[in-house]
C-alpha cells in the first residue's frame, strides 16, 4: 500500500486532515511518525498501520490524538503544497506568455487566436440563425460546434486565466515568502 492509497483509508475512517497530507511531498515523514505513534514502529507498513487503526479502537484514538497534536504542521505541509503546485503553474503560464514575446510569437498567436474565435462564434451564430446544413447528422454538428468551443474556451484561458482560482493562487503567492 503506497501513501495516497493509505491517505485515502484514513480519510476514510475520520481522519481527513492525515489523509490529505500523507500523499503530498513530507508526507512520507508524518506518516512515519504516524506509524511509530500507533503501532511503536516507524517503519512499519502502511497496511499495518491502516489495519491496527481499523481493528484496535485504541489506535484510531492515537492516531486522532497526532492528527490534533499535530495539526499545524500537516497544514503547513497541505499549504506548501498548494503553494509550490500554484507557483510552479504560475511560472509555467509566465514562461509560456514571455516565450511568446520573446519569440517573436506573439502576432501569431494573436492572429491564431482571433481566427479561433472566429470561427467558434461564426459556426454557432450560423447554426442558430440559419440552422442545421441538411443531411448532416445532429450529432456531428454539435461534436464539431463543441470542438469549436473547447478551442474557444483554450484560447480565452491562455489570454485571461482559467478561473477565479488563478486569481487567487497568484495573490497567494505575491503574499508568501520565496523558498529558498
Amino acid at each position: 500500500m503506497d501513501l495516497k492509497s493509505l491517505g485515502k483509508r484514513l480519510a476514510d475512517v475520520g481522519l481527513p486532515l492525515l489523509g490529505a497530507a500523507l500523499p503530498v511531498p513530507g508526507g512520507a515523514a508524518i506518516g512515519a511518525a504516524l506509524a511509530e505513534y500507533v503501532t511503536g514502529d516507524a517503519k512499519a507498513s502502511a497496511a499495518d498501520v491502516v489495519d491496527a487503526i481499523t481493528a484496535d479502537p485504541a489506535a484510531r484514538e492515537r492516531a486522532a490524538e497526532f492528527q490534533a497534536t499535530h495539526r499545524e504542521t500537516v497544514l503547513k505541509v497541505l499549504t506548501e503544497h498548494d503553494l509550490n503546485r500554484a507557483r510552479v503553474a504560475l511560472e509555467d503560464r509566465q514562461g509560456a506568455r514571455r516565450a511568446s514575446v520573446e519569440g517573436g510569437t506573439a502576432k501569431r498567436l494573436f492572429v491564431l487566436s482571433v481566427v479561433i474565435l472566429a470561427a467558434s462564434l461564426g459556426a454557432e451564430i450560423a447554426a442558430l440563425f440559419h440552422g442545421l446544413p441538411a443531411g448532416v447528422s445532429e450529432l456531428v454538428v454539435g461534436r464539431v460546434l463543441g470542438l469549436l468551443d473547447a478551442a474557444a474556451m483554450l484560447v480565452l484561458g491562455f489570454h485571461y486565466g482559467t478561473s477565479e482560482g488563478a486569481g487567487r493562487a497568484t495573490e497567494l503567492l505575491a503574499q508568501s515568502a520565496p523558498v529558498k
